[in-house]
């Protein structure tokens, strides 16, 4: 039998038993109001998430885990449970045995929880039969079929619980910080905000509960469902990619109130000791912790609001001022032609033109003000992702005054030999000394290494000048030469050599990797550190978008956001689409960026591709195209995941030649490497085009059928009795 049937049937049972138990106990009235609302919220809840989710592996651990949290808090006594259910004395035995398995499963059930969410972790799915190994201990019970009820709970509370809860939040730290996507790095922040909330309070009663009064005690037990409702969200919400505004605005005021909630728990119960009372209020106690509470609760709601907003990013947020401060199209003598203000495939040399990577000139300006030798930093991305702009936004003085940047263009730096390339870095250097105000330092020719080194030494050794920055474009490119016999190999040690001998000069090089082991490239390793560079934050893309247009385009509520998704911030898509919306808002003789324009634009982009993105088509493996046309076939919205088993059904209805090779672990092995190369997305265990842009231009003009003919699997040998035929998902259907 599957091991999920097994697992759900088990948790209909404990699910059937932990309900009718809490009802019973319940109506006899031994249970306490708190105690009843806190246990029935967690089976209904455990129930609501199984039937929504049963499908997926943590959210029948989850169940689980919430089922043994409601008998755990019911602290119903095992020795009673045949006596409340009225059954004879075998019966009452098993449901002793049963009812003592869910009290003492909670900890071992929440380390594997931990284990697999968001995402299995690595350990699982190469050991996926160890999993029982972390339930071993819980069967010992099984051994002592009449143990003392309250004995088995304190030594679950003793031992188990602790070192099974902070177990699984390392587990939970090690995924958050190595290995989750940004929706799910969201989810474990809402489980999180709820544990905060819910079990903060009720840990701090459980210390003080001497000296709090029984009201607060009531409040904690009363906020401890907060806990399981954000499991709950953080396991069924769809989407963690973007969020409603509403929902936004909801963690904020959940986050704000936590941390002030748990103020006013930790003050009172701190000033309480010594003023013990559990009948009466403390006026003292009560006082402190409310101004306590109150002071912190406009910085906390201030911190709540930034923290929030920065890793929660909601969809059709309100628009800056400037994007809707202009006066409708053909008013004030009509509509005046835009000048486009974008940049398509040529670097960002200005200013005004760029926006975004703050984070990246602090880590260079850091890395380069904390080394004590000469280093060097790579820039390391894919093709038109912005490193060579911000070379050129350092050479326009973005490190400060104390760098001097000299810009080594590769691609346009034409030599045939070491003697021309020192040349020409001399001369490069003179024109920067030049700009920066710093006289000529050449008074005799340099035209070996040698020379050059002597170069270096007495520019670096005068009084006042600044730290010299080797600015070197497409670093790759001197491979290249080097195989050409344009240059020597001698480049490499010489570079090193410069690192070891002038701790005022570094490197700063772009290119698609960074330096690795067993390349020429070796020796500077022990000097390197790399800087990945994708693509532009939600915030920074829309001001690229927009900012350009100020005062003259207006743009309606959304609009900005799907512009975003299309490109998800890569921004040279992002600046090709602004520039043909403005070309679109031109024809139309309108300064309105409505959805109807920018659905014109795409569908322009659509039939006229530009040559990156069939670069980026062409860089595929064969089997990467079918699984990412297939994958563009079945989703049809951009702001859908679909799970690996739905490419998997497309494929497996392809002739057998063509998908022999793509069994499931071979398409989901591809989806997670096409996600680490940010081709894809992911959330959870689902997987959706990183650009949109991407996926509509495979559905219109790479299809299933498309592609196999691309790959050469039908124009050789063709099927007989096989005829293809396009598939009834592939029409297009704009984002907006």
């Amino acid at each position: 039998m599957n091991i999920g049937k097994i697992a759900l049937a088990f948790l209909i049972g404990a699910l059937a038993l932990i309900g009718g138990v809490l009802c019973l106990s319940l109506l006899r009235g031994e249970l306490t109001a708190t105690q009843a609302w806190f246990s029935m919220v967690l089976v209904v809840l455990s129930g609501v998430i199984g039937w929504l989710a049963s499908r997926d592996r943590p959210a029948l651990v989850a169940c689980l885990m919430l089922l043994s949290l409601a008998a755990l808090f019911g602290r119903i006594n095992p020795s009673e449970i045949g006596t409340l259910a009225g059954v004879g004395a075998t019966a009452g035995w098993a449901l002793e045995v049963a009812w003592t398995l869910l009290i003492t499963l909670f900890p071992f059930v929440f380390v594997h929880f931990a284990l697999t969410f968001p995402v299995t972790s690595r350990w699982v799915e190469e050991h996926p039969s160890l999993q029982l190994w972390i339930y071993l201990p819980v069967t010992l019970v099984l051994f002592v079929p009449r143990l003392d009820p309250e004995n088995a709970i304190g030594m679950v509370a003793i031992l188990p619980i602790p070192v099974g809860f902070l177990l699984g939040l390392y587990v939970l730290s090690r995924q958050y910080r190595y290995s989750l996507t940004g929706a799910e790095k969201n989810r474990l922040r809402v489980v999180l905000i709820g544990s905060l909330a819910g079990g903060l309070p009720r840990l701090i009663a459980a210390v003080g509960s001497a000296q709090l009064p029984a009201y607060l005690l009531d409040l904690a037990d009363i906020l401890l469902p907060l806990f399981p409702l954000s499991l709950a969200v953080a396991l069924l919400k769809e989407s963690f990619f973007e969020i409603g505004l509403g929902f936004q605005r909801l963690l904020v005021y959940s986050l704000a109130g936590t941390g002030t909630v748990n103020v006013f728990f930790l003050v009172h119960t701190a000033a309480s000791f010594g003023f013990a009372d559990e009948n009466s209020l403390n006026p003292f106690s009560v006082a402190l912790a409310g101004m306590a509470a109150l002071a912190v609760s406009l910085p906390l709601r201030s911190w709540a609001g930034s923290y929030v907003q920065e890793r929660f990013e909601a969809l059709q947020g309100p628009q800056a001022e400037f994007h809707s401060a202009l006066a409708p199209a053909g008013e004030e003598g009509g509509f005046h032609p835009l000048a486009n203000p974008f940049i398509v495939g040529n670097p960002v040399r200005s200013e005004q033109m760029f926006f975004g990577r703050q984070e990246e000139f602090e880590f260079i300006r850091r890395r380069l003000l904390n080394e004590r030798e000469g280093c060097v930093i790579v820039l390391c991305g894919d093709r038109r992702t912005g490193k060579t702009s911000i070379l050129y936004q350092i050479l326009n003085g973005r490190l400060g005054e104390e760098f001097l940047p000299v810009f080594l263009d590769m691609q346009g730096l034409v030599v045939n030999d070491d003697r021309e390339f020192v040349r020409e870095v001399v001369r490069t250097i003179e024109q920067s000394i030049e700009q920066a105000g710093w006289p000529p330092d050449v008074n005799r020719s340099i035209e070996d290494y040698l020379s050059l080194t002597a170069y270096f030494e007495s520019l670096l050794q005068q009084e006042g000048f600044p730290r010299l920055l080797l600015l070197i474009d497409e670093y790759e490119l001197i491979d290249s030469k080097v195989e050409r016999s344009k240059l020597s190999s001698e480049v490499y040690p010489y570079l090193n050599s410069l690192l070891e001998r002038f701790a005022r000069l570094s490197l700063i090089l772009t290119g698609s990797r960074p330096l690795q082991a067993g390349s020429p490239w070796e020796r500077l390793l022990s000097h390197s550190t790399f800087r990945e560079i994708s693509f532009l934050s939600r915030s920074d893309a829309r001001d690229l978008l927009a900012i350009p247009l100020q005062g003259r385009v207006q743009f309606r509520t959304g609009t900005l956001d799907s512009l975003w998704r299309l490109a998800r911030g890569n921004p040279f898509f992002t600046q090709l689409l602004g520039q043909t919306l403005v070309d679109v808002l031109n024809e139309r003789r309108s300064a309105v960026a409505s959805p109807s324009a920018c659905q014109q634009a795409v569908r322009r982009v659509l039939e006229n591709p530009p040559p990156q993105l069939l670069y980026r088509w062409s860089a595929f493996s064969d089997s990467e195209k079918l699984i990412l046309s297939a994958l563009a076939t079945l989703l049809k919205r951009s702001d859908v995941f679909l799970p690996p088993q739905r490419t998997e059904r497309l494929l497996s209805s392809l002739p057998d030649r063509v998908g022999s090779h793509l069994d499931g672990t071979q398409v989901r092995m591809t989806l997670e490497a096409l996600r680490e190369r940010s081709v894809l997305d992911r959330d959870q265990t689902r997987y959706r085009f990183t650009m949109d842009l991407m996926r509509l231009w495979i559905r219109a003009e790479r299809n299933i059928w498309n592609v196999l003919n691309e790959i050469g699997e039908f124009r050789a040998k063709p099927q007989s009795g096989w005829k293809p035929q396009r598939h009834r998902d592939t029409e297009i259907r704009g984002p907006f």
